[in-house]
């Protein structure tokens, strides 16, 4: 389970990313992490190993667990699909627009390059430039359930 103290970093986690994620991806960070301690381990003797241990852990847990979340959220983000994404019936790997300009908003957030209440608006920003284009694409995905294929809808109709 995911947990953070940034309230906003938590609710993209809970909203967006899944739990289901690759269990491959943490055990990767795990390795890295001992061997970054294996490493500052090494210039002490062998008495000392376990304690010296214990306070690289104390010391460095909380900063661990962050930089874990930012590596691996923006990952997944990427990983996944919208649920109704113009994409997701070709099946490919490729994102739209809208998807690519989040991930790259979402990775600026998590590098701390914007706060979060940047984040939000940008968020929000992003969504409304792109509204129109969204109700057109959903407007045409009805029509072709329904199996009118003669009826799309304009992007002006749409809105």
């Amino acid at each position: 389970m995911i947990t953070t103290d940034d309230p906003l970093l938590a609710l993209i986690v809970r909203f967006v990313i899944s739990e289901e994620r690759d269990k491959r991806i943490d055990e990767e960070f795990i390795q890295r992490q001992l061997a970054t301690m294996r490493e500052y381990l090494e210039r002490f003797p062998t008495a000392e190993k376990q304690s010296r241990a214990m306070e690289w852990i104390e010391r460095h847990a909380a900063n661990y667990r962050q930089e874990w979340q930012k590596q691996v959220l923006p990952r997944q983000a990427a990983e996944k699909r919208c649920s109704d994404c113009p994409l997701a019936a070709t099946g490919g790997e490729q994102h739209c627009d809208i998807h690519r300009e989040w991930i790259q908003l979402l990775q600026n957030y998590l590098k701390n390059q914007i706060d979060s209440r940047v984040y939000v608006q940008e968020a929000l920003e992003l969504l409304r430039r792109h509204k129109d284009q969204l109700r057109f694409r959903q407007a045409n995905r009805v029509h072709e359930n329904r199996g009118d294929l003669s009826c799309h809808v304009s992007p002006e109709r749409a809105g």
